[in-house]
């Protein structure tokens, strides 16, 4: 039964996010926490795409462990197409950048938590709009100059996106050497490193502890983070894992980003938060090179979400209380 209940999901994720072809070497990945019969479902409908698909399941592995058992990174960097549905995070492996480099697709999730969801924001999603309101911001960004970000709760930044291209997560990997996360979408841009500065307030979720309950500051001086405000159990624990990782890199803001799924909740699953309609989703550390930033790769990276920052660029309000400019043309649910 429960593999029924994923069946419609699955058949888009395979023929419409991934376009496998048949004859692709498909590669599902899950874990013993992964919803019964939810990878069942990706493996069945890849084989009736006729593709060679393969279903490997490992133990849970928390965020931080980022080594990969060697027959699991075999199997990765042989597949032609990966589709994750784990808490493990294998994205910087090196198996995976070994796997892209050699032309792989890789579409990332954890379902843990927001099963529904899943669902519900790529199946009973207004794609159309979604991608309508996307491309709006995707060229709004591309074309701005400077931006500052507020919230009503103390949230002030302000950082030029000057030279810096839009980056937009819709959820699908179609590319030689694509990756990406879903369901979509988001729209994401890195700062100029040495122009951002001020103060952000996170009340939202944060990648690696979940839903924040005790909301906290971090204060920026060009870029990076030079000091904390508040007090509470989520900052101390946000404190204590960023030390532990011992990355210098954790302290320097790697992307913005701006979520556009009408059917993201906030679910403390940071796939599902990110995407939330109107929000904001800060990363810190690893910095893709496809944001033309200067941080560059690390094996660490953690993500903060504010609920409903108001988004102002080049002096035009894009985004305020989780609510798109209908004058630019955007579509609100």
């Amino acid at each position: 039964m429960s593999t029924l209940r994923y069946g419609r999901l699955a058949d888009v994720v395979v023929r419409e996010l991934a376009e496998i072809k048949p004859g692709e070497n498909v590669l599902v990945i899950a874990d013993t926490g992964t919803p019964d019969g939810l990878a069942e479902a990706y493996l069945n409908a890849a084989i009736v795409g006729k593709a060679k698909a393969v279903l490997v399941i490992e133990a849970e592995r928390i965020l931080t462990d980022l080594e990969l058992p060697a027959s699991l990174a075999g199997a990765i960097r042989e597949a032609d197409v990966i589709l994750g549905l784990c808490s493990g995070i294998f994205s910087r492996s090196e198996a995976c950048i070994a796997a892209r480099e050699r032309g792989a697709r890789i579409l990332l999730t954890d379902p843990r938590g927001m099963e529904q969801y899943l669902i519900d924001g790529i199946v009973n999603v207004d794609t159309a709009t979604m991608l309508h309101n996307t491309a709006l911001l995707e060229e709004l960004i591309h074309k701005g100059e400077n931006a500052r970000i507020t919230s009503d709760n103390g949230t002030d930044l302000t950082m030029s996106l000057a030279g810096r291209p839009a980056v937009t997560s819709d959820g699908r990997v179609v590319g030689p050497g694509e990756m990406d996360y879903y369901p979509g979408t988001q729209v994401s841009f890195a700062g100029v490193e040495d122009t951002i500065n001020g103060k952000v307030v996170i009340d939202g979720s944060v990648s690696t502890l979940g839903v924040v309950t005790q909301p906290f500051t971090i204060v920026m001086e060009n870029g990076k983070a030079i000091g904390y405000e508040g007090d509470g159990l989520d900052l101390d624990r946000y404190k204590q894992h960023i030390a532990e990782q011992n990355d210098p890199l954790l302290a320097w803001a790697c992307h913005w980003s701006f979520g556009l799924n009408p059917r993201a909740k906030v679910s403390g699953n940071i796939y599902e938060d990110e995407r939330y309609f109107g929000c904001l989703d800060i990363g810190w550390g690893s910095q893709d090179p496809s944001f033309g930033g200067t941080l560059g790769l690390s094996p660490h990276h953690v993500d903060v979400v504010v609920l409903h920052p108001k988004l102002v660029i080049d002096d035009v309000v894009v985004l305020e209380n989780n609510r798109y400019n209908t004058e630019l043309g955007f579509i609100n649910p």
